[in-house]
């Protein structure tokens, strides 16, 4: 006695069903009750002063990158202490002779 393909048919999917219930109970133990899903976790500051270098240095090869092709000087890598490098951009001549010698500007 042979099952018909209808049979089988409905057999494959009540499977499917079955287990993506099972895949979901399962889930819901683990998670305790799906608490917590949605909460952010604050970044330490190691993570932040290390995702601050890696963003600052992409920066410094995209610009590398850009200005390769058209003949200019390309800049120096960064060097160490990124928060000096942080903290000194945009202090440049301007910030540093005061309000004198500022005709170039």
């Amino acid at each position: 006695m042979a099952l018909t393909k209808e049979v089988q048919i409905l057999i494959v999917i009540v499977g499917c069903v079955v287990f993506i219930l099972l895949g979901y109970s399962i889930h819901y133990l683990a998670t305790n009750g799906f608490q917590g899903d949605n909460v952010v976790k604050e970044m330490s500051v190691e993570q932040r002063q290390y995702m601050r270098e890696f963003r600052l240095k992409q920066m410094h090869w995209m610009a590398r990158d850009a200005t390769a092709g058209r003949g200019w000087k390309r800049p120096h890598p960064p060097s160490g202490d990124v928060e000096s490098q942080i903290q000194g951009h945009g202090q440049g001549k301007r910030g540093s002779r005061g309000s004198e010698g500022t005709e170039g500007y």
